[in-house]
């Protein structure tokens, strides 16, 4: 007996019985403890090859596709599937799953206690568990975790120390903010890292350690997100701390590696250059701010956050007053306009880009030159990998449409994010017109659907296009504009900070890929080929 269902997905295929909405969501229940593994084999769908539409001088590539599922967890389901109703334990969505798309966590509710169900197996109980959280590398797994008033981390399956907070907090989706916050991993995965609330104010507590505690250290109070941040290379650690309350007072300062900076009145933004080796923040002092720069303030009005290029080498930031704003670039006070946003450098980190306004009309300016005028000029912003090519969207009157080098798009309703192929040959965007959502791919509109989420994906080699759709009754990973066997919900979630959505499709080569989908009461690894 085969221990893997498979299946082929082919333009023109027939797809599955009934199946449940697009925004599928969990039993507020537990989850039997499963026996992971692979459903029972199943006919092969009928169908042609299907070809996508191509770019003139090039050859499609033709999509055959062949699929295995894995269970990766089970849902129980007597404790059926419920929407929220706005009450505390109502329902928890499956929404946290590995970057590398392959495992999966959520929260259920059983007996007035709250489980995490990793990996189809369930935690301990508590009386409330928040911030389900991966590492980077997909390896370790921590929460925030409740019991009476005392909250705590829980990091692969280990329970930290317990700081007191409150027995009733105000979010059920949220750790009290004046107890722990949400825990952060360092890019290589081997830290984990939180603010905590101690006898003596709040504390950095590092790999369990406690740090010097203060009267505040910052972090995100909507969110929860730890204000402790690492250098890409995880060896430092910096975050703001004082005391915001006391009016008139120098009372913030930025502490990094430990060390203590120079108190100002408010001080944000705190940023590591991509080699680790520099840090930068905004710091002011009542109505002037100054961007700090390894140390060194540049002293301006309305600076706002400071951006470091790819290489580390050069640094940008916005600056100025109402009607009189400017980019500093690299230390060179810029044109001033009525208002100016960016900027962004190319990967090579040699250009640089940013949108400004004059007389109510907006503009890209890149490498220094003023691009067309428009009523407004918007994300996404940005560079080809190969830092030749510039796109950005355009509004004019009632109308988006993309501008990439300086060649104006199709003009549609609304544009969302557009997306450069790896050799940067190939571009594609999301695009909504007359009620419905579609791939937009080097200038080709694909099908139409109700929704289709945010992230496109390229194959590394670039030939190929994947995303994730939906026609109102389940969901799709769409390839080459070919569709693959419809799930109740391939997983997605709402990415902090930058509240972008992500989905769980990822690329393994050229012809092969992966992710996570919901059916029925399963949870399944669907692995793809692409012949």
């Amino acid at each position: 007996m085969n221990p893997c269902r498979r299946y082929e997905s082919t333009r023109g295929s027939p797809r599955g019985g009934k199946l449940k909405g697009f925004l599928l969501v969990v039993p507020f229940a537990l989850v039997a403890v499963s026996l992971l593994g692979c459903r029972q084999p199943i006919l092969t769908a009928p169908g042609t090859t299907g070809r996508a539409t191509s770019l003139p001088g090039t050859s499609p590539p033709s999509v055959n596709r062949e699929a295995s599922e894995n269970i990766v967890s089970r849902i129980d389901p007597a404790w059926g599937l419920g929407r929220s109703t706005g009450t505390f334990g109502s329902y928890y969505p499956i929404d946290t799953f590995s970057p590398d798309g392959k495992r999966v966590a959520f929260m259920v509710y059983k007996d007035q206690k709250q489980h995490v169900i990793l990996d189809g197996t369930p935690e301990e109980a508590y009386d409330a568990v928040y911030a389900l959280t991966f590492s980077p590398d997909s390896r370790r797994f921590a929460y925030v975790a409740r019991e009476g008033a005392f909250y705590f981390v829980v990091l692969d399956g280990a329970e930290g120390k317990r700081y007191l907070g409150s027995s009733r907090p105000s979010s059920p989706t949220e750790p009290d903010p004046s107890s722990v916050s949400v825990p952060a991993f360092s890019p290589d995965s081997r830290h984990l890292a939180y603010v905590a609330k101690v006898d003596d104010g709040y504390c950095a507590v590092v790999d369990g350690v406690e740090g010097k505690p203060y009267e505040w250290i910052g972090y995100d109070t909507r969110s929860g997100i730890s204000g402790i941040v690492f250098s890409l290379d995880s060896s430092r650690v910096a975050f703001v701390a004082g005391n915001p309350y006391l009016p008139d007072t120098h009372q913030e300062f930025a502490v990094v590696d430990g060390v203590e900076g120079r108190r100002y009145d408010s001080v944000f933004g705190l940023v590591f250059s991509p080699d680790s080796k520099r840090v930068a923040y905004v710091a002011s002092v009542g109505d002037r701010r100054s961007a700090v720069i390894d140390g060194v303030e540049k002293p301006h009005d309305g600076v706002l956050e400071v951006v470091f290029s790819p290489n580390s080498k050069r640094v940008g930031y916005r600056a100025g007053a109402p009607g009189d704003y400017y980019m500093v670039i690299d230390g060179v006070r810029g044109k001033s306009y009525e208002s100016v946003y960016g900027p962004v450098f190319s990967p090579d980190s040699r250009r640089v880009a940013y949108v400004a306004e004059r007389k109510g009309k907006w503009f890209a300016v890149v490498d220094g030159r003023e691009g067309k005028l428009y009523d407004r000029v918007t994300g996404p912003l940005g560079f080809s990998p190969d830092s030749r090519r510039f796109g950005y969207v355009a509004i004019d009157g009632d109308k988006q449409f993309v501008v990439m080098d300086g060649t104006e798009g199709i003009r549609y309703e609304n544009i969302r994010t557009f997306s450069f192929s790896p050799d940067s040959r190939r571009f594609a965007y999301i695009a909504y017109d007359l009620r419905a959502f579609f791939a937009v791919v080097g200038g080709v509109v694909r099908k139409r659907y109700n929704i289709v989420q945010e992230q496109l994906m390229f194959s590394p080699d670039s030939r190929r296009l994947a995303y994730v759709a939906t026609d109102g009754q389940g969901n799709v990973v769409v390839v080459d504009g070919v569709e693959g066997k419809q799930y109740d919900h391939i997983l997605t979630r709402l990415r902090l900070p930058d509240g972008n959505i992500q989905t769980s499709l990822v690329f393994d080569s050229p012809s092969s890929l992966h992710y996570l989908a919901e059916s029925g009461d399963n949870v399944y690894l669907v692995q793809e080929t692409i012949k």
